[in-house]
């Protein structure tokens, strides 16, 4: 029955057209409740990975909302698993991108808010892993606390930027866009051009 009801949830996620229309109900979250409570967090990460999905769905979202607002704490629950000992590339991965996703509905804003520390602290340990997705990961939940939630953090904005600028000269590099950057600058649009003149400049800089 579990088994049944958990294909059923992954069906209404990939039918991302009907998002307008479709929806969960409070068994669905309970039952993600039960695995996330029960499942060992060496095979969790398809649970964090529902949750990072359902969360950009509107009624899935809304009901984690309902269920945050009547004290039964889902997220949070996530958040600690997804960061246990030892940490798992996967669940570290999957878990800040969840979080990040969170942001996308003003709702969750005052959770941030509250959890920020936290969050902040759960996820550290990602600023010093040698996954490339990981820390991007990282990066971009660190820039969206700053950015909407107003956290301010000792000394990151330069260790933000350091970081990031290093993650997109690789990426840059990975995917060999120099020739495409310096088609963007020669670009009529001023926008444009600038854009290819910063992507040029970074990844020539040492």
């Amino acid at each position: 029955m579990e088994l049944s009801r958990l294909n059923a949830i992954i069906t209404v996620l990939k039918d991302t057209s009907h998002y307008h229309s479709s929806t969960f109900s409070d068994m669905d979250i309970r039952l993600l409740e039960k695995l996330l409570d029960s499942w060992p967090t060496t095979v969790l990460f398809p649970v964090i990975d529902i949750m990072r999905m359902i969360v950009l769905h509107p009624d899935g979202a809304r009901l984690l909302h309902k269920d945050v607002e009547e004290g039964n704490d889902m997220l949070i629950q996530m958040v600690q698993k997804a960061t246990s000992n030892p940490p798992l590339t996967a669940n570290l991965l999957t878990g800040a991108r969840a979080v990040v996703n969170l942001f996308k509905h003003s709702y969750f804003h005052k959770w941030l808010h509250l959890h920020s520390s936290e969050i902040l602290d759960k996820f550290s340990g990602c600023c010093t892993s040698t996954n490339k997705n990981v820390q991007l990961a990282y990066s971009t939940l660190l820039l969206k606390l700053q950015k909407r939630i107003k956290i301010r953090m000792p000394n990151s904005e330069l260790w933000l930027q350091s970081m990031l600028e290093g993650l997109v000269k690789q990426v840059a590099l990975d995917f060999d866009v120099q020739n495409l950057a310096k088609a963007a600058m020669n670009s009529k649009e001023a926008k444009i051009a600038e854009v290819g003149a910063d992507i040029e400049y970074l990844t020539r800089t040492p």
